[in-house]
């Protein structure tokens, strides 16, 4: 039986060009991983802020709604999980389609 060839990756990461998908030596994680993580926590950030500044200013009465509810904590806590899960997803996406073409 002969020896198969091996596998020629099309994606390489920048960083570590010989590497595919950025598993060079040493890394724990694929760069794509990576990068994608990176790019998620940076959106759930500005998600905590975005929370922050509508409780913040009391938007609509937000506020003041949750401290008289006996349950404002969590929904607090669903507020912030939702528009974490949807800025997180819109700031990979952007980081995405603005890496460069090769």
């Amino acid at each position: 039986m002969s020896e198969r060839p091996p596998i020629q990756w099309s994606v390489q990461s920048p960083r570590h060009p010989r590497a595919p998908l950025g598993a060079a030596p040493g890394d724990r994680l694929p760069w794509l991983v990576r990068f994608l993580m990176r790019h998620a926590l940076i959106g759930f950030g500005i998600a905590i802020l975005f929370v922050g500044a509508l409780l913040g200013l009391d938007a609509k009465g937000l506020r003041t709604l949750m401290l008289a509810s006996p349950d404002g904590v969590l929904a607090a806590g669903i507020l912030t999980f939702a528009m974490g899960c949807t800025f997180s997803s819109v700031q990979m996406g952007v980081a995405i389609m603005l890496l460069p073409d090769k």
